[in-house]
């Protein structure tokens, strides 16, 4: 470090300013994203909009491709499954899922059920290894 950027005091300013200059850009990055930019009730109704776009465009069939599942069932299922079933002080989006989307809570459901057969074991003992052989 101290020979391509000094020693001494010309070391410390220029650390100095990296730092700053990485936060800044760090910031002005994220903030260009929108994260940080909503408030808690506008998350929730970009959520909510988007809940509603996801079972709109799954409707009655089985999957999002149709009859077979492609990699977006995989991608949906992963992140359906995350608000069904880790656990939240708000299970806000639980209720919803269930209550007013119950389609993308039949094909969370229809996921498991098919890939996952051992789901309560592998989720009771933590055992996510299931490639190796269970003692």
């Amino acid at each position: 470090w101290g020979r391509y950027h000094g020693t001494g005091l010309k070391k410390r300013l220029t650390q100095f300013l990296t730092k700053r200059f990485i936060k800044r850009v760090a910031h002005d990055r994220a903030q260009a994203q929108g994260m940080g930019a909503h408030s808690t009730a506008e998350l929730r109704k970009i959520a909510m909009e988007a809940l509603e776009s996801i079972s709109v465009f799954l409707a009655d069939k089985p999957y999002f491709g149709g009859d077979r599942p492609t990699t977006l069932d995989a991608t949906m299922f992963g992140h359906l499954a995350g608000l069904l079933y880790i656990p939240s002080s708000d299970d806000h989006f639980t209720r919803v899922m269930k209550d007013t989307y119950p389609n993308l809570g039949q094909f969370v459901e229809r996921v498991k059920e098919k890939y996952w057969p051992d789901w309560e074991e592998t989720c009771s003992t933590m055992n996510m290894n299931t490639h190796l052989q269970k003692e």
